[in-house]
C-alpha cells in the first residue's frame, strides 16, 4: 500500500513502502522511489506531468 501527501512547503512526498510498510519523506521528483529499508521500489505517486524539468 502507498500513501502520498504532497507538503507544499517542504516540496516532499510521504511514501509508504508496499513491500515493508517503511514510511519517509521523499523530496526527488521519480515516479518510483527506492525503500530506505528494503530497497524494493516503490510507486511515489507522483506522475511525468508534474515534474519540474528545468
Amino acid at each position: 500500500m502507498m500513501s502520498v501527501m504532497a507538503d507544499s512547503d517542504n516540496e516532499t512526498t510521504e511514501v509508504e513502502c508496499e513491500e515493508c510498510g517503511y514510511v519517509w519523506q521523499y523530496s526527488g521528483q521519480m515516479w518510483r522511489a527506492t525503500c530506505p529499508r528494503c530497497s524494493h521500489k516503490t510507486p511515489t505517486g507522483l506522475k511525468p506531468d508534474e515534474f519540474d524539468d528545468e
